[in-house]
């Protein structure tokens, strides 16, 4: 395995001490002494504090997109889905939204930070809303686009379906996935409670 570099081991440190303690109470002097080197040192690797925020976000972003095209790429397609929505046309949420980014430690991370520092930053507002409201709102749009005009699933009550998946979606988020620390148990509290939503759209219960 590669040995990483002393930036990357910087970013590192960066990601655990703000997504535990906050952008800051997290000091320069802390991160120098993570990695080994002298104070003085960060700066051949980083301007400043806000830098390596911001490299971090960056870095994230990138692979985040990654993620994404993955989950729209195995969202099944309109002429792809059977009649009625079954649980198969959820695969994704658990084979890649939730195991490949929520629970991903890294992903897990960085959402933390952009959770944390939201309120103190307008360019990570922008971020947070995109990445933990905006896209999840866009691919589980996709699943219930691919279902309009299928046997009774109009239009209309595609939307609303999706509106009850993402509000229950974001609220699990929040309540397993970035609240302490996760844990075996919360995982599976997670899916256990967001596949009993998603069997009960596919059940029709949340029909308007």
């Amino acid at each position: 395995m590669k040995k990483k570099d002393t930036k990357q081991l910087l970013k590192d440190a960066a990601l655990d001490f703000i997504s535990d303690h906050g952008y800051e109470s997290t000091s320069i002097r802390d991160l120098a002494k993570a990695v080994g080197i002298k104070e003085s040192s960060y700066y051949h690797h980083f301007k400043s504090k806000h830098e390596i925020l911001d490299n971090i976000i960056d870095e994230f972003e990138e692979k985040a997109e990654g993620i994404f095209k993955e989950i729209i790429d195995a969202i099944p397609k309109s002429e792809e889905v059977k009649a009625v929505l079954d649980l198969s046309s959820f695969d994704w949420l658990s084979n890649i939204y939730i195991t490949k980014y929520l629970f991903d430690p890294y992903f897990n991370k960085v959402l933390r930070v952009l959770m944390l520092e939201q309120v103190h930053d307008d360019e990570v507002l922008e971020k947070y809303n995109k990445w933990l409201f905006e896209k999840p709102l866009e691919i589980t749009k996709e699943t219930f686009k691919a279902m309009e005009g299928k046997s009774s699933q109009s239009q209309a009550n595609a939307a609303h379906c999706n509106l009850v998946l993402n509000s229950y979606l974001t609220k699990l988020t929040f309540v397993y996935a970035l609240s302490g620390k996760l844990t075996d148990d919360k995982k599976i509290k997670f899916s256990k409670d967001i596949y009993k939503v998603i069997f009960d759209i596919t059940k029709g219960l949340f029909n308007e």
